[in-house]
Order: C-alpha cells, then structure tokens, then sequence
C-alpha cells in the first residue's frame, strides 16, 4: 500500500514538473511570437509624413468628415460634429437658441443630395434622441448619459456606416493578411491563458497574456496603412493646414472662403489657430460674419460648447459601453 502511495506521489510531482515546464515552454514561444508580432505590425505601420510647404486653397473638395478619416485613420466624435455642420452648411438643419438652450431643427427639406453618413447622423438628431422636429444639446447629452446600451448600438451603426462610405474614397490599403495572422495569434493567446489558469493556476500570467494580446488587438484593429495614391493628396491636406497654422494673410480672405475653409480646419485639429483669426476680424467690424452662420458660431464660442457636448457624449458612449451590456431603454 505504502507502495502504491509512493508512486502516486511521484506520478504527481512528474505531472506537475511537466505542467510546469509545459507553461514554461508555452510561455516563451508566446512571447517570441508577440515579438514576431509586434515587429511585423511596426513595419507594416507606414512611416510619418510630414511636409513643410504651404497650400493656400483646398486639395480637392471632398467632405470634410472623410478628411478627418484620412487623417486621423478613424471615426471619431469630431467625425460626427463636423457632419452635423455639413447639414447646417446644406441648409438642411439649422441651430437656433431658445430659454438659453440651443436646438437643432429639422427643416424638412429634401435631402436627396445628403449622403448616407449624413442621413445616418440627421436620423441618431431627431428620431433616435429627439422629437422629430428638433433635438436640443441638452437632450443628446442626457440620452448618451442615461441610455447607454441603446446609444451605443446606434453611434456603432454610425461608425460603420461612415466608414464604409469612407472606404470608398480608397485612401487606406487592405490588410487582409494582417488580420488573419492577427486572429491566429489571439487564438494562441488565449489557448495558452486558458491552459495557465485551468492546468497549473498560474493566474498572473495568464492575466499578463490577456493584457498583452488585447494592446496588440488594439494596435492591429486601429492599423491602416495609406494607399500610395493617397499619400500626395495626405501631404497636400498637411500643406493646408500648415496655411492656416502659419499664414499672416488668412484674415484677408473673404468671409465665403472661411466659411469653405472653416470645417477642414476644424477636422485638421487646426481650429484655434482658425478661430483666433476670426477674432481678429470681427474685433475690426462686429457685424461681420452676421451672413455666415458657421463663422458666427465660430467666432461666438457656441462651436465651442457644442463640440464638448457631443464629443463628451460620444465618448462617455464608447467608455461606458464597454461597462453596461445592456439597456432596454431607449429614452430617459
């Protein structure tokens, strides 16, 4: 008997020293892999551009939301902002305050010329969060406060429908072969954090495994690599906005230029610079941007206050998202 016991200590002690080299082994040939990983996504990550010329009128006039997709390489809440005053610009919405509450309002014109991007946004204003006719600031802020599980779904479906018009443009590559090996190196994370924590309870490296694998998700979800196509017309946007950053001449340009210019500053993170010319001019003639709303509501701070509402919003949206699974309803 005592035989027996002897031998089943020993068989365990074997299993547990092979378990243990067996996490050893694994564990290295996942970090060389991560390394391999790593190395392969900083090659393929194109290389910065820059350029210090200066180009005093537009590139091209495509919206100023998918700029913001060129240079940013992603959808954010600046995407969703600078659409809403391409709306205003088409005349199809319009801001309007009231009690010290500003509202947009749904002028209820035909909007065949809208594109599905706008169309998508001018749906989440006035039918998902507002009545229809109008939706005020306060409201949006309220509805991405409260209904998260419902918002979330809907900014979701906006991402998605915004970057698929933007994809038409062609300004990234396809890294189809990327992705692939990308979710043969999560399976094998995974794999190996599950063997960890089930088989040897080493619940430390497999949460480590976990942290790693999802920063590598994070980088290769967010990877795009610009199409040799687009890369000239990237530097001219950057030669733009080095004009508005840099130019001493900018306040001359007539008010419709601005008001042209206006949003292509805003998506270039070149706003303040913008706005600190607008200043400038309306300190010379107070009633001077009194026919361009854009650049009035520029110059007068309410861009300001706008653009931190929603951008707030959407982002307390996407970080409280990934808290709340689920809300059932959809106004508060």
């Amino acid at each position: 008997m005592k035989v027996i016991v002897i031998i089943l200590t020993l068989s365990m002690a074997c299993i547990k020293e092979i378990r243990n080299y067996m996490t050893l082994i694994l564990t290295i040939f996942w970090a060389l892999y991560t390394i391999y990983q790593i190395i392969k996504l900083l090659k393929i990550k194109d290389k910065k551009i820059v350029s210090k010329k200066v180009l005093n009128h537009l590139p091209n006039d495509n919206y100023p939301s998918h700029i913001r997709y060129l240079y940013k390489r992603k959808i954010d809440a600046k995407t969703f902002v600078c659409t809403i005053f391409e709306l205003i610009l088409k005349n199809s919405i319009s801001l309007k305050r009231s009690n010290e509450e500003y509202y947009f309002i749904d002028n209820k014109i035909k909007d065949e010329e809208l594109t599905n991007n706008q169309n998508n946004v001018k749906k989440i204003l006035f039918m998902d969060i507002g009545n229809k006719e109008n939706v005020s600031l306060s409201s949006i802020k309220k509805c991405c406060k409260k209904n998260i599980g419902y918002m979330s779904s809907v900014i979701k479906e906006w991402k998605m429908t915004c970057e698929y018009e933007c994809i038409k443009d062609k300004y990234f590559k396809s890294i189809k072969n990327i992705l692939e090996d990308y979710l043969f190196y999560l399976v094998i994370s995974f794999i190996i954090a599950f063997y960890n924590v089930v088989f040897t309870k080493h619940i430390f490296i497999a949460i480590v495994i976990f942290l790693i694998a999802a920063i590598v998700s994070v980088i290769t979800n967010n990877l795009k690599k610009i199409s040799e196509e687009s890369i000239e017309e990237y530097k001219e946007w950057l030669e733009f906005k080095n004009y508005i950053d840099k130019s001493n001449d900018l306040n001359m340009l007539d008010n419709n230029t601005l008001e042209l210019f206006s949003l292509y500053a805003y998506v270039l993170d070149s706003y303040y610079p913008f706005k600190k010319v607008l200043m400038e001019k309306y300190l010379l003639d107070n009633n001077v941007f009194a026919n361009n709303m854009i650049l009035s509501i520029m110059n007068a701070s309410i861009f300001d206050d706008i653009e931190k509402i929603i951008r707030k919003s959407i982002n307390s949206v996407n970080i409280k998202s990934c808290i709340y699974a689920k809300n059932n309803g959809r106004r508060v």
